[in-house]
């Protein structure tokens, strides 16, 4: 959105506005017919007994109307995401900015009362989109394009004395620029982009800064400068592998202390410390990841989302997918937050989430808008799917390269017979119990990509939702399929 000169927001914009056009009334009109429409949707579905769900996204974007009008609330200058997982080995940059939990704290969380007290207009439940970013967010520059220069925000940085006495690293003797800078000499140069390239990659990227180390020219010296530059595929992902080719990063708010960066240990940078110094940063890094903030993050959750919960009536979800501290379970219990279990996706080192384990506050389902459905996870991986169908299923033999309709049944039944709470599941994973009523192409029916910032929201159901009420043949299967199972009243 451009502002223009209402860039600045002033209480009296609305004078203003109105004084000069009279656009302002249309959207207040359309905004008006939605809550309209919208209201009458939920008396209906009440009326038939069906409670709805309502999503709270984690972010709102740079040049939303919240950012414009409350803008101290937000750190503008920084982007949120995800650290690497096995769905985005990159992570994630969502793009929108972080909190300023602070300034939120001061009158209470008003802001998130009345976004929730909103919602509750219409839903009667909600989730709580990446309920992480309540114990800490994943936090970038604004120059990042990728996810890997994140930090997590809150987090207790390292000093320099605690790096170099508890864990014998001598960063200061080294010089830190050893750490904090991406290390570029002509090696790393051949590996990443060929030794025939190696030339034309310093001449045109780089400057050469003495004892064989090499830094970025101006033009080059962040992710987003790449990004806007004209160039190749190959070229365009090289440079940014050497901007992550990075050990510590400095931290957001003191600049004298650091975090290690995620994943540093698959760093070329890494690799080229000797392996005593290279177990010392692994000690670093695995206190760090996995015990270092785990209190603080819970007393930073206890803060807020007990304010939030009993903001409203709503019922509470959470999605707390992805790297979850160990702790967090607990204080969604505690809460009586219900977690979001994916029976792939484990919070721990298993292979799957035992269904029999799945808790009763919890919301339970096959798939969600960041994976792929089913039928094209059953593509993905055989090796994997040979176990799942031999382990998990208990079924014998050779497991099948598609999946076939009695076997997604198999699978939607085990689910409707946990201990969930609720069990929820995309419509793609309800059709795909049918071989007449699924889509050909398994792989399509993917709503999001996490790795991939031009695939979200793509999806669009492949029948008519009227042909679907028509089929009656199909409403007594599942009418008969449910009621063969823990769902049934």
């Amino acid at each position: 959105m451009n502002w223009g000169k209402y860039a600045t927001y002033s209480e009296d914009f609305f004078e203003k506005l109105t004084s000069e056009s009279n656009q302002l009334d249309l959207y207040i009109f359309v905004q008006y017919l939605l809550h309209y429409q919208l209201s009458e949707a939920v008396d209906y579905c009440h009326q038939l007994g069906i409670a709805l769900k309502g999503d709270i996204a984690i972010g709102i974007a740079h040049d939303s109307v919240d950012a414009w009008t409350h803008p101290e609330l937000f750190h503008l200058d920084k982007q949120a995401g995800a650290p690497p997982d096995i769905f985005a080995v990159n992570g994630q940059n969502w793009g929108f900015p972080t909190y300023n939990w602070k300034k939120m704290a001061e009158d209470g969380y008003a802001w998130w009362k009345k976004r929730l007290t909103a919602m509750s207009n219409y839903f009667d439940a909600y989730r709580l989109d990446h309920i992480l970013g309540f114990f800490r967010i994943w936090q970038m520059p604004e120059d990042s394009v990728r996810g890997l220069l994140g930090q997590f925000s809150p987090a207790i940085a390292l000093s320099a004395e605690e790096i170099e006495n508890s864990y014998g690293i001598p960063l200061r003797q080294w010089g830190l620029e050893r750490f904090i800078n991406p290390f570029i000499k002509d090696w790393v140069i051949d590996e990443i982009f060929g030794r025939d390239n190696r030339d034309w990659i310093i001449q045109t990227f780089l400057d050469y800064i003495g004892n064989g180390n090499y830094t970025f020219q101006n033009e080059y010296n962040n992710q987003k400068k790449v990004e806007k530059a004209q160039l190749e595929d190959w070229v365009r992902e090289g440079l940014y592998k050497l901007h992550e080719n990075i050990i510590l990063l400095k931290d957001d708010e003191n600049p004298e202390k650091y975090h290690p960066r995620i994943s540093l240990i698959q760093t070329i940078s890494f690799r080229e410390f000797g392996d005593d110094y290279k177990g010392r940063l692994e000690k670093l890094y695995n206190d760090y990841f996995y015990g270092r903030n785990y209190e603080f993050w819970k007393e930073k959750a206890y803060e807020k989302l007990p304010v939030l919960k009993d903001a409203t009536n709503m019922l509470a979800c959470g999605e707390d997918l992805g790297m979850v501290p160990a702790n967090v379970p607990d204080v969604m219990n505690h809460l009586n937050i219900l977690r979001l279990i994916i029976e792939r996706m484990p919070s721990d080192n298993r292979f799957v989430s035992p269904l029999n384990e799945v808790p009763y506050l919890s919301v339970l389902t096959t798939s969600s808008h960041d994976t792929s459905p089913l039928r094209a996870w059953w593509e993905e991986n055989h090796e994997e799917i040979q176990r799942y169908y031999n382990e998990v299923m208990g079924w014998y033999g050779e497991a099948p390269y598609y999946a076939s309709a009695e076997i997604i049944q198999e699978i939607v039944k085990r689910h409707l017979n946990s201990n969930a709470m609720m069990v929820i599941l995309p419509i793609q994973d309800w059709l795909a119990m049918s071989e007449q009523l699924r889509k050909e192409d398994a792989k399509s029916e993917q709503i999001n990509i996490p790795a991939n910032p031009y695939h979200y929201w793509n999806y669009r159901l492949h029948c008519q939702l009227e042909t679907l009420i028509d089929n009656q043949d199909w409403t007594e299967f599942l009418k008969k399929f449910i009621k063969e199972s823990k769902r049934a009243y």
